[in-house]
């Protein structure tokens, strides 16, 4: 039996709103952030084991500001702060977990947000339904405070087993930063270099060589290969299908296609076995299915100290929690045109700004460290993460003073910066000596939804295929040795030839497939195929489910691929 109101002591009031507002702390600071974290954790540089402790000081002063509240407020007050928090707890559980509505990537695009206009009406009726049956039931939700804010944290806890196992597993990955140095350490014999600019399009190299001559210089002694396509518009297959060759086909489950072909058959994999010193830079998620010491982290290079950053970082999934926590009419000013409401607010100027500050930064350190000294010949695989938007850079890499939205000007002179930093990495291997004993590549790993150069886009959308752009990654490169001016090739290349390439080129054995680009003939006769797949799902997990399968719309060139007439639908 419930005790009457006029019997509870202060000291009970103040534990029911603490624990109301403990239900609203673990949500917002922990659990929601869990959840993002786990669908998401190739966008982060830290473990979520790493970023959770900094949720701790807004936990205790949610909970002491509460605790005192309820100590200090009348009756009245505290009973109805009470019944506010507990029903703000099931709100965000109810629009984060059941009420999941799909705005994009949130990476800088514009978002449409009138397209939403029907999720808003049914978000602030969940809303407005959750706050009725509050007031409704007040005397029971206040009566029942502590075990309705159990029940529902536990909810919450318990879909979020997933999220322990890949922090630990994370945790695990974390343990090849004892051998970072090895990135930076080059044969004075033979290097293969792939330095890959996330998401630059060959049109956008192309117009760029129109304005800015200096850009031929910076790149002399390369080949640039437009007519180069991609087999997948998103990072997480592209770049597992440059470094093997073998792009995914859904014959089997994402988990086999890494452990079997992306850890054992790879280039990575087969140089190590022939005695070259492997070096990777990339998204975390990939370098569990390289050996211990091989692979780093691409965007952990933070200007200020690791606890800092990782600060800046937690600030960054909060923003994510708010989004997703809050109805879609106040989904609009928390993104903030992708400037996002608590970054702007609660940034002390110390950390990452943003992803490309992290390829900035990795580039600094290697004109700091970067030394010819390796014992072996060495692979090198430079990830970074840059021009992909959102727009942060102008062409000289200046930060902007604010976020911009993604148009073809911007992101083109945010492309003029990541084309600096690989002239960066090229000087710097000029100046230790390795330059000229190094094959490299700078590449792409897939192109953007802009169109620059291509031809007849309005044809493409009329007859159903892609969007040319996005099958048009950057691709230049240069033999060990090799001087002379920029030059322009129309060899049909693909972006899965890259390591037959530099296989090749190293003289080891392997067989792995695709076509060298050195020896690909101008006018030979080519289908290529590109698979509209954008995975976004947790690959890393060991699970029983499989993707094999999954259907997605296919699509082959012949011929020049910047025009969409020599494209055509694999039915």
């Amino acid at each position: 039996m419930n005790t009457p109101e006029t019997e509870i002591s202060t000291a009970q009031r103040s534990l029911r709103c603490m624990t109301a507002a403990l239900l609203c702390a673990l949500q917002f600071f922990v659990l929601i952030p869990s959840a993002i974290f786990v669908g998401n954790a190739d966008e982060f540089n830290f473990s979520l084991g790493e970023l959770l402790p900094h949720a701790l000081p807004w936990i205790f002063a949610s909970i002491v500001g509460a605790s005192l509240l309820g100590w200090v407020l009348p009756r009245k007050i505290s009973h109805a702060s009470t019944v506010v928090l507990i029903c703000l707890g099931v709100g965000l559980y109810v629009q984060s977990a059941l009420l999941l509505w799909d705005y994009g990537q949130l990476d800088g695009t514009d978002i449409a947000w009138d397209a939403h206009f029907k999720h808003g009406l049914i978000d602030a009726a969940a809303w407005l339904a959750v706050f009725a049956c509050g007031l409704h039931f007040r005397s029971f939700l206040y009566s029942n405070a502590l075990r309705i804010s159990a029940f529902v944290i536990l909810i919450e806890i318990f879909a979020l087993f997933p999220a322990l196992r890949f922090s630990s597993e994370v945790a695990q990955n974390s343990e090849t930063d004892a051998r970072y140095e090895d990135l930076f350490r080059f044969s004075p014999t033979q290097n293969a270099i792939v330095i890959l600019l996330d998401s630059l399009q060959s049109p956008v190299f192309a117009e760029l060589l129109k304005r800015d001559p200096t850009l031929a210089e910076e790149f002399r002694d390369f080949t640039f290969l437009p007519n180069t396509t991609s087999s997948f518009p998103s990072t997480l297959p592209s770049i597992p299908s440059i470094l093997s060759g073998v792009a995914y086909d859904s014959s089997t489950s994402l988990f086999e296609y890494f452990t079997e072909t992306v850890a054992k058959q790879s280039l990575p994999a087969v140089l190590r076995k022939q005695g070259f010193q492997v070096s990777l830079a990339t998204l975390p998620g990939f370098c569990r299915f390289f050996q211990a010491g091989e692979c780093a982290e691409a965007r952990r290079y933070p200007n200020a100290n690791d606890q800092d950053s990782a600060r800046q970082e937690y600030i960054e999934l909060l923003d994510y929690s708010l989004f997703r926590s809050v109805p879609h009419h106040l989904k609009r000013p928390v993104y903030n045109d992708d400037r996002w409401v608590l970054r702007e607010l609660l940034r002390d100027g110390t950390g990452q700004r943003s992803r490309v500050d992290g390829s900035i930064q990795l580039v600094n350190r290697f004109e700091a460290e970067a030394k010819m000294d390796a014992r072996k010949p060495t692979f090198k695989f430079i990830h970074l993460i840059l021009p992909h938007p959102p727009l942060r850079v102008d062409a000289q890499c200046a930060p902007l003073t604010k976020g911009s939205r993604l148009t073809n000007e911007g992101y083109l002179q945010q492309a003029r910066c990541a084309l600096r930093q690989a002239a960066r990495l090229l000087q710097k291997f000029e100046a230790i000596g390795i330059y000229d004993v190094s094959t490299i590549v700078v590449t792409a790993d897939h192109g953007l939804r802009l169109d620059y150069g291509t031809n007849q886009p309005a044809y493409a959308k009329k007859h159903g295929l892609l969007q040319v752009s996005r099958a048009l990654p950057l691709l230049l490169v240069k033999a060990a040795g090799h001087r002379g001016d920029l030059a322009k090739s129309q060899r049909p290349a693909q972006l899965i030839d890259i390591a037959k390439t530099l296989g090749d080129t190293m003289a080891v054995q392997h067989n792995l497939p695709g076509e060298n680009l050195f020896r690909l003939e101008e006018d030979a006769e080519r289908e290529r195929l590109f698979t509209d797949l954008s995975l976004r799902w947790a690959f890393w997990r060991e699970t029983k489910k499989s993707e094999a399968g999954t259907s997605a719309p296919r699509f082959v060139a012949r011929g020049n691929a910047w025009d969409p007439h020599n494209w055509s639908k694999v039915e």
